[in-house]
Formats: structure tokens, C-alpha cells, sequence
């Protein structure tokens, strides 16, 4: 990750298409980088996860460029280098394995952010029928060293239609199912990082595979 960390650290200081385009082959060899270690990645991750084998890195691959229309922020570019390996593509919304690479402030992640009216809804009917398979995943002590508990945006109050006595009211309150895991810049940058985060997103494959079957309910 050399050379993905010494261009971002540039970037962060000339964060304009004057300078990017000056120095487009510094991203370039950041961009296959990256690649190479999503190759990696994906690969480790495919030894206990077999619906995101055939992923090639391209597909999981966000954008350096930033979407400036509504934002306040006119910097044309992310201060990072981000992945989302999901089976499918990025775009179905379903759970899978999030990666985020910038100086300092590097990390994965998994579940499911946002979803839609009618997902959500079906995520809390899953909690609902089967709270306590839900409460043991995000129990796990596995899970905890990796994750500690759920983030994202919650209810103060119990969703329409459920108690506030619920015996699961407090995951019933989620509005976004995340898990994340900090990373230090010595691991990301350590030669073995592919398969130390593997070993992370292996403790995050169960809540994916429950918020992607309670998704697929109809």
C-alpha cells in the first residue's frame, strides 16, 4: 500500500485537476495497486464466501472522482481508495464487504447502509421471527473484538408496529445494520494485509448472510 498512501497524502495537499492530471500516472500506479490487492482480497475472501469468486477488481471499485452537484465541498476528488465486494454489483444493496483505504483513517466494514422503506422492513420482520439468531451473531465474541457493536443511524423510539418491550427492540431501532472495523496504517501497509482482512470479514460473513436472506423474503 506504498504507493496508494504516498499518492493520497500528495492528493490531500493538491486536491485540484490541475495538479491530478500533472500527476496522473502516480494514480495510475495507485489505481493498479489497489487492484492487484483487491485480486488478493477477493480471493482470500472467496475461500469462505464462493458468491463473490468471480468478481474482478474493476467491479468493485469505487470512483476517485467525487459528485460536487449537491455538495458543498467542491474538491474533485476522494481523499481515498474504496471497494465493495458484494455478489452481483455494488449497486443491489445487498450486504457484503466494504473496504476504505486513506491515511489514517482506514477501515472494513459490512451490512447493509441505508436501506429502502421496504428492505428495512423486511430486516425487521427477519429480527422479529428470529431475534435470537440475530442477537447471537452480533454477540459473538469474535465479533465483538472485530466490531463491537452495530453503528449507523437509529430510532429513539420503537418502529411502527413493535413494542417498546420488544426483547429486541434495540436492534429493531436500527436504521442502518453497519458493522466497522479501524485499521492502523502499520496493518494496512503490512504484507499480509489481504489475508488479515479476510480474517475480519469472515466474522462479518453471518450478519451479511442474515440481512441478505431477510432482504430476499417476500
Amino acid at each position: 500500500m506504498n504507493t496508494i498512501f504516498s499518492f493520497l497524502k500528495k492528493l490531500k495537499k493538491n486536491n485540484n485537476r490541475v495538479w491530478f492530471k500533472a500527476h496522473k500516472d502516480e494514480y495510475d500506479k495507485a489505481r493498479a495497486e489497489f487492484e492487484a490487492f483487491l485480486a488478493a482480497l477477493i480471493a482470500e475472501i472467496g475461500k469462505f464466501d464462493k458468491s463473490v469468486r468471480y468478481l474482478e477488481p474493476q467491479d468493485t471499485m469505487f470512483r476517485i472522482y467525487r459528485d460536487m452537484r449537491f455538495s458543498r465541498d467542491k474538491h474533485p476528488y476522494k481523499l481515498n481508495f474504496g471497494a465493495s465486494i458484494v455478489a452481483g454489483t455494488r449497486k443491489t444493496g445487498k450486504a457484503g464487504y466494504y473496504i476504505h483505504i486513506q491515511p489514517g483513517d482506514s477501515g472494513l466494514a459490512g451490512g447493509i447502509w441505508h436501506p429502502g422503506p421496504k428492505m428495512l422492513e423486511r430486516i425487521r420482520e427477519a429480527i422479529d421471527k428470529d431475534g435470537a439468531a440475530f442477537k447471537k451473531i452480533v454477540n459473538k465474541a469474535s465479533f465483538k473484538k472485530y466490531f463491537g457493536k452495530l453503528t449507523g443511524d437509529r430510532l429513539k423510539r420503537a418502529p411502527r408496529d413493535y413494542a417498546e418491550g420488544h426483547p429486541y427492540i434495540e436492534f429493531l431501532k436500527q436504521k442502518d445494520f453497519i458493522a466497522f472495523h479501524k485499521l492502523p496504517d502499520s496493518q494496512v501497509r503490512a504484507k499480509d494485509f489481504a489475508k488479515v482482512a479476510a480474517r475480519v470479514f469472515r466474522e462479518l460473513k453471518a450478519l451479511d448472510d442474515f440481512l441478505n436472506d431477510a432482504i430476499k423474503r417476500k
